[in-house]
């Protein structure tokens, strides 16, 4: 087991934004950053509520944003203003120039880039990305809706990552619950993402603490 306080970051992902801005808000009576899911049922096979709409929400919280969609560099554009960490697909952009054009975009607006990695991309494809780049997201669901189970291979991926760059951060969403928190918690992971580990019960507070503490 790696010893470290692993982050655990409560992820909103619904289509109503009424919805949206009460579970935010509800999160971040307990967490200082809460996750918003954006997604255009394309690249995942749920739609959520549309980033204008995000961006219409009127919170103060700190948004770790999973972008899921095409056209990443207007989203960059369009995220809402609270906006600290923007996750888009590596899979979802055409090339690996445009990987980076989408890292500048951010860091230009003062945001954390973090690249996301779906369940079947391999480490090995995007070698050169992994050493000049920090932030990583991994999918250990297919994208889509939350509720499903880990897949447990793909923790070894934070562990290739951390080989090739000693400094990456890396997350991991999707499947993410405290009967599956200790196997997360023997790879080299910075945070978890948590849907319904979270809202999917009475006490979001109680649930979140519980889930760090299985995390530790």
């Amino acid at each position: 087991m790696f010893w470290k306080k692993i982050e655990v970051i409560p992820a909103v992902n619904v289509s109503n934004p009424l919805e949206a801005k009460a579970l935010i808000e509800a999160a971040n009576q307990f967490s200082s950053l809460v996750g918003m899911d954006i997604s255009d049922g394309k690249f995942a096979k749920s739609q959520t509520l549309s980033m204008s709409e995000a961006r219409q929400i009127k919170i103060k919280a700190l948004l770790s944003i999973h972008y899921m969609g095409a056209n990443n560099p207007r989203a960059i554009m369009m995220m809402p203003p609270t906006t600290a960490r923007f996750i888009f697909h590596y899979e979802t952009c055409a090339d690996l120039e445009e990987v980076w054009r989408c890292i500048d975009l951010c860091y230009a607006k003062g945001v954390r880039p973090v690249v996301g990695i779906a369940p079947d991309t391999k480490i090995s494809s995007m070698k050169d990305l992994v050493e000049g780049h920090d932030y990583f997201h991994l999918l250990s669901v297919y994208p889509g809706k939350s509720g499903q189970k880990l897949i447990p291979k793909v923790l070894n991926k934070s562990d290739r990552i951390k080989k090739l760059n000693h400094r990456a951060f890396v997350g991991v969403d999707g499947g993410v619950n405290v009967e599956t928190a200790h196997k997360i918690s023997n790879h080299p992971i910075n945070y978890v993402s948590a849907t319904s580990a979270i809202f999917g019960y009475e006490d979001y507070k109680h649930a979140h603490w519980l889930l760090k503490k299985a995390l530790r």
